[in-house]
């Protein structure tokens, strides 16, 4: 594989553009469950969290 370039950019630009983002999905997802009717705004965020709710409350059914 060919060696490009290295990064030249400011390192917190990009760690700006992925806090806002990070930022910006959690906002999305909070603001569509307690407003929108409990669903999530990304639907593999919701799984994710539905699965660990089950898992610690040890509810098998719902986990598989």
């Amino acid at each position: 594989m060919k060696s490009g370039k290295p990064f030249k950019g400011q390192m917190s630009d990009s760690f700006r553009a992925a806090v806002f983002i990070i930022l910006s999905g959690g906002f999305q997802d909070a603001y569509t469950y307690f407003c929108r009717g409990e669903v999530f705004a990304n639907a593999q965020t919701g799984n994710i969290v539905f699965l660990s709710t089950a898992l610690f409350q040890k509810d098998w059914p719902n986990v598989v």
